[in-house]
């Protein structure tokens, strides 16, 4: 990761087999941080794979786009019966909305 944030890298890409699994909460907030980073800032295409779901949603909810330019891209294998389930979803940013007033640059008064 440190070579990636450093130094220009002909692999434009990472990959990540459950490298949270051994983190405390702090580590894997300063790991999604990094991740955020190499992502966006960076460029690079990330992969992770996640064996817990809660870690996976806390990943999903921290790598979100916060630009339009930014996507995330959330594929859940489930096995079961014999078969593999998978899901697939596109997460896209999307602007939220002003709150009431703000836009013409007045504010309510909350009395």
């Amino acid at each position: 990761m440190a070579v990636h944030l450093s130094a220009p890298t002909r692999l434009p890409w990472l990959i990540f087999d459950d490298p949270v699994q051994s983190m405390d909460d702090i580590h894997i907030a300063n790991f999604a941080a990094i991740v955020r980073q190499l992502a966006f800032t960076h460029g690079r295409q990330v992969v992770i794979a996640i064996h817990e779901p809660e870690l996976f949603e806390y990943l999903s909810l921290e790598l979100a786009p916060s630009r339009p330019d930014q996507t995330l891209v959330k594929i859940v294998l489930e096995r079961g019966a014999g078969a593999t389930q998978v899901a697939v979803d596109r997460v896209e940013h999307h602007r939220e909305q002003q709150l009431a007033g703000s836009e013409h640059g007045t504010q309510s008064d909350p009395r």
